[in-house]
């Protein structure tokens, strides 16, 4: 069983207890029982953060896994043995990629200046710089940018690494007609098969630093940050433009009347269950904004309730997870969107890896320097039936 599963297992055995809990008058439930509410409530509130974390590491194990040569174990211990900035290390002092690194780039056939794609999908790991020894002042950790990133992976995205050319994921639309049982040679007639495939041409996404030569030598940190902060930006951008496509490829289901305790419920699970994609409730997953969140948590069923409706939705989802790529409200109205199951319904690939250009030309006469990413990739929903884009009304 995987780290998610035993969250999602955990998740419902809260769910199961608190509604034991629940179901005693509020009266006759003693100091224990209140306790143990409290308590149970706080370890569902930090499940979501923490399945977000378990299912994005295993998506990434599962790139790793359909490497063309399969050696899932060793791909793992190669990738942790390097970083993102090593590679960019390596291009700024014009020295050869060695160890672990080399080895990664060998396995995706990458030229140099190409970072395979598994240094960017974790978080990039920082170097301890000591301070300087000749400086009075004392170098702190450098403050990064706050990033909006990590949608994708919550909701399953698959982000396999392609080669040169447009790609195309073929999707089998129709299942068999199953005939029978027969115990005669009654003819059973065959199905009319179809498949459609969209054919996915590479785009370019590209983020730039520039910072003098000067600033470098002080402060030992910032070639390091501006890397992370390259790395961590062009993971945002890729998370927003996949909820872009999820807003062109998925139809939304308009809200006519501002929800209540029992509507969120019903709309944003019952109505979504459908026996396929979703057989239970703990198979959906929520990604939402910060205007209906907040409207959900002041719903509650009946005067005397005491659980909000994103409370009941936490206990009965996989997860229900903040998004800053959501569109904001317009007239009380704000887009959810919600992940049936984890199949292979979104793609998002990336062509060869993300080129980093280390340039201490162009500006030169400045003293400046320029780093330079640029990742081509694109995105498409290849089974609109595995989402779900539901607007909520807030009033």
């Amino acid at each position: 069983m995987t780290r998610a599963q035993k969250l999602q297992l955990r998740a419902a055995e809260i769910e199961a207890r608190l509604a034991e809990i629940d179901g005693i008058a509020t009266a006759q439930r003693g100091e224990a029982l209140k306790a143990e509410r409290t308590a149970l409530n706080r370890e569902m509130q930090d499940i979501p953060g923490k399945l977000a974390k378990a299912l994005e590491a295993e998506a990434s194990d599962a790139s790793l896994r359909n490497d063309r040569d399969g050696d899932f174990a060793e791909m793992r211990s190669i990738v942790g043995r390097t970083s993102f900035g090593e590679f960019v290390a390596n291009l700024a002092d014009k020295v050869p990629h060695e160890g672990a690194l080399a080895e990664l780039m060998q396995h995706y056939d990458l030229d140099r200046n190409f970072v395979p794609i598994d240094l960017l999908r974790g978080d990039v790991r920082m170097a301890a710089t000591p301070p300087p020894a000749e400086v009075a002042q004392t170098e702190q950790p450098v403050l990064m940018p706050v990033f909006a990133e990590g949608d994708a992976a919550y909701l399953n995205v698959v982000s396999p690494m392609v080669p040169n050319g447009d790609v195309s994921f073929p999707v089998l639309e129709t299942r068999p007609t199953v005939a029978g049982p027969y115990g005669d040679s009654t003819e059973v007639a065959e199905t009319d098969g179809t498949i459609s495939a969209t054919a996915l041409p590479p785009l370019r996404a590209q983020a730039a630093f520039s910072y003098r030569r000067t600033d470098n030598t002080r402060f030992p940190a910032l070639s390091e940050s501006i890397r992370s902060a390259l790395a961590s930006g062009l993971r945002e951008k890729l998370d927003a433009d996949f909820i872009a496509q999820v807003v062109a490829d998925v139809p939304r289901v308009a809200a006519s009347a501002a929800d209540t305790f029992d509507s969120v419920r019903k709309r944003f699970v019952y109505d979504i269950l459908d026996a396929r994609f979703a057989r239970m409730e703990s198979s959906l997953k929520v990604l939402c904004g910060t205007e209906t969140l907040s409207d959900w948590s002041a719903l509650f069923r009946g005067a005397q309730g005491d659980v909000s409706a994103v409370e009941s939705l936490r206990r009965l989802v996989g997860g229900v997870m903040l998004s800053d790529h959501i569109a904001a409200a317009v007239s009380d109205k704000q887009d959810v969107v919600i992940r049936l199951g984890s199949r292979r319904d979104a793609v998002m690939p990336v062509w060869r890896g993300t080129e980093v250009i280390f340039d201490e030309i162009t500006r030169a006469r400045f003293g400046d320097i320029v780093l330079t990413a640029v990742i081509q990739y694109n995105r498409k929903i290849v089974r609109p039936a595995g989402f779900r884009r539901i607007e909520a009304q807030h009033a």
